[in-house]
């Protein structure tokens, strides 16, 4: 512990807890409650629907389902480009056990990679509920 002038060892911090925790921008509390029996609401007592009445749930989902899409296609861009030097490592005239472990590595890593697209593709299947 450090010596300040106040009693303090720390900077004040706030307790409003409601007020720090923020969703979306709309559900702005965890405390709030919605119901008649006094139950705390994970909405915060705020609906889904936006100030016209559409509702948001349905934007959000494409926006992540874009995104997942985006990393899936990075994955096998990734995926595919571990491949060109198995298939250079393959070429090289090059014999002994050195030779053989270095190959079977990169084998491993080309199967590895590709274990990883497929899981990738699962999850964007996933995504759009297939």
């Amino acid at each position: 512990m450090w010596i300040t002038p106040t009693i303090r060892p720390h900077t004040p911090f706030r307790l409003d807890t409601a007020a720090a925790s923020r969703f979306n921008g709309r559900m702005n509390s965890i405390f709030a409650s919605s119901s008649a029996f006094g139950v705390a609401s994970p909405f915060g007592g705020s609906s889904v629907f936006g100030t016209d009445g559409t509702c948001s749930c349905h934007g959000i989902v494409d926006a992540s389902r874009n995104l997942v899409s985006a990393r899936v296609s990075q994955t096998r861009l990734a995926s595919e480009a571990i491949l060109a030097p198995r298939s250079r490592g393959d070429a090289i005239p090059w014999e002994g056990n050195a030779a053989s472990l270095f190959r079977q590595r990169l084998n491993q890593c080309a199967v590895d990679a590709r274990l990883v697209e497929h899981n990738a593709q699962t999850v964007l299947s996933l995504c759009w509920g297939a």
